[in-house]
């Protein structure tokens, strides 16, 4: 057996999300993992992001304890290949989702920077990915990392992206990203190419020195999400509310083992700003919240997404009921209030 083999046997070894603790985050670090990001077109809009409480899954294996297992075990931790990051516990699912992600685990290196494309999950109107990065000798506790996507050779228009980052273990970093995509099939098996031009690290907290770097990771591959849309589930709704000048039409949602959305065409009157939630409760009495995730002014197309942080709803349920809120953003800057204005009567969503 040699060397290559070895560093092949490790990287096809693999563990259960079952076989770990479930750590769940304070309240405080609940608030934390909120954040608002803006759609990047002529009318900023706010995104609330369904952002995602994390935890590691470390899958190395020991093949005993010869000089030669030691030193393969150095080599492939030392270039990510050992550690693989979950995709169903990034994204705060309380189910295995093995069956519908598309995994990479496929490491490129440049500039002294190792990045890792773990996995990925094709959805309707959003390319989920989940990337790992570290550098040698230095003790990473940031990273955002800049990438486009390319699908059978197009690259793809982003609308808007949610998702979070931080420290995975010692040295190495998370980010798993969700992007809003337009018209991605899901049946067809698709070439897609994340590249990868600068990433911006810093070490010990140092925020205020991080670096930029700018080089060439590239990843290619076949994904698809043909799996997941046989087990997606789309319920018509058709309920319109009017008030205060803004006039929303809810349309249809859409319900799968990873994703929960609800698609909304949103006209507001006027120079306005603002943040969209629905909050209820299923038949079951557990809260059920749905937050903004994307939203077009110039259209008026919305997407709202199950808020995996502030919700709790059965598998068991046969309906849910809610009730759409709003509240105006601060158009420059300021605070930002907790106060919603309702915006509509109570609706039930029938799920069974």
């Amino acid at each position: 057996m040699n060397d290559k083999n070895i560093y092949d046997m490790l990287n096809d070894v693999d563990g259960s999300v079952d076989d770990f603790e479930k750590i769940e985050p304070t309240d405080i670090e609940k608030a934390n993992f909120k954040k608002a990001f803006c759609n990047k077109k002529k009318k900023n809009r706010f995104k609330k992001a369904s952002i995602v409480a994390a935890s590691l899954l470390i899958c190395v294996g020991l093949f005993g304890q010869t000089s030669i297992g030691k030193v393969a075990y150095a080599k492939v931790e030392n270039t990510l290949g050992g550690i693989t990051y979950s995709i169903a516990k990034s994204l705060y699912l309380k189910k295995e989702v093995a069956p519908y992600v598309n995994v990479v685990n496929e490491v490129v290196e440049d500039k002294g920077i190792a990045i890792k494309l773990t996995d990925c999950v094709i959805d309707k109107d959003e390319f989920i990915l989940t990337l790992l990065a570290n550098k040698d000798g230095y003790d990473m506790t940031y990273l955002d990392i800049d990438y486009s996507i390319y699908i059978n050779g197009v690259r793809q228009h982003t609308l808007g992206s949610s998702g979070s980052s931080g420290v995975a273990t010692d040295g190495v970093c998370f980010q798993t990203m969700r992007n809003d995509i337009k018209g991605i099939e899901k049946y067809e098996n698709l070439d897609v190419k994340i590249v990868v031009d600068k990433i911006t690290i810093n070490d010990k907290d140092d925020y205020e020195n991080a670096q930029i770097i700018k080089g060439n990771w590239v990843f290619e591959f076949g994904a698809s999400g043909s799996e997941l849309a046989v087990n997606t589930k789309i319920i018509n709704i058709d309920k319109t509310f009017e008030k205060d000048g803004i006039k929303m039409e809810i349309k249809e949602i859409s319900i799968n083992p990873v994703n929960k959305k609800m698609y909304v065409n949103i006209n507001e009157n006027g120079d306005r700003n603002n943040d969209y939630v629905f909050k209820g409760k299923d038949n079951l009495g557990n809260d059920v919240e749905f937050g903004l995730s994307r939203y077009d002014g110039s259209t008026g197309e919305a997407i709202f997404i199950y808020e995996q942080l502030s919700s709790n709803m059965s598998d068991n349920a046969e309906y849910v009921t809610l009730t759409p809120y709003f509240r105006q953003m601060p158009k420059k800057s300021g605070r930002i209030t907790d106060d919603y204005n309702q915006l509509g009567d109570e609706f039930k969503i029938v799920l069974k």
